[in-house]
């Protein structure tokens, strides 16, 4: 309903909100899937399905898959891999609030040099005195300047709105090399 959202923003704005529409993808999409080590092509962005990967992601799962699979053990190697290979910034799109804190906290890898940790602790310091003077106090802000300050960041509805913000804005800096975001941030 793109039409809708674009009249409501601009009766909120009080301005002209132009839709502009195409019926191709701009930026391409393609289907991958990361099994021990290596990203295997599943569907590319012309929507040529590789049944040869397909089949061996099936067989690979089936033969490892147990009832005790630790998430934890595959997220850091995943990033290591994106990271190596110049796939960063990269946003997880998950269905839970929860599973984006989870899933942050999971990661152990600094993605950032002193430069970039620099400006984002200045971004964040500046910004978050608007809402307190003593931002340590509240769990939610401690938390997200943790993440942070390794380049990892979460957004969800329960984050405080000028957390959102924030992320926002160090996000579109490219200071954010690893988002975990609910639908909430594509909105």
């Amino acid at each position: 309903k793109a039409e809708e959202f674009a009249s409501w923003l601009g009766n909120i704005k009080k301005k002209n909100i132009y839709l502009v529409s195409t019926l191709y993808r701009p930026v391409p999409l393609n289907h991958n899937i990361y099994i021990d080590g290596e990203k295997l092509e599943i569907m590319n962005s012309n929507k040529n399905f590789n049944y040869k990967n397909y089949d061996y992601m099936l067989s690979y799962f089936k033969k490892t898959r147990t009832r005790h699979f630790n998430e934890r053990a595959t997220f850091n190697p995943f990033v290591e891999y994106l990271k190596k290979n110049n796939q960063l910034p990269c946003i997880f799109f998950i269905f839970s609030r929860k599973k984006c804190k989870q899933y942050a906290n999971y990661i152990n890898i600094n993605l950032i040099d002193h430069e970039e940790r620099s400006e984002i602790e200045k971004i964040f310091d500046y910004n978050i005195r608007k809402l307190t003077p003593e931002p340590d106090r509240l769990p939610q802000i401690y938390e997200t300047k943790e993440l942070l300050m390794k380049g990892i960041g979460i957004h969800h509805s329960g984050l405080i709105p000028l957390l959102k913000e924030i992320i926002e804005i160090i996000f579109s800096k490219g200071l954010i090399k690893l988002l975990f975001a609910t639908e909430t941030f594509a909105v």
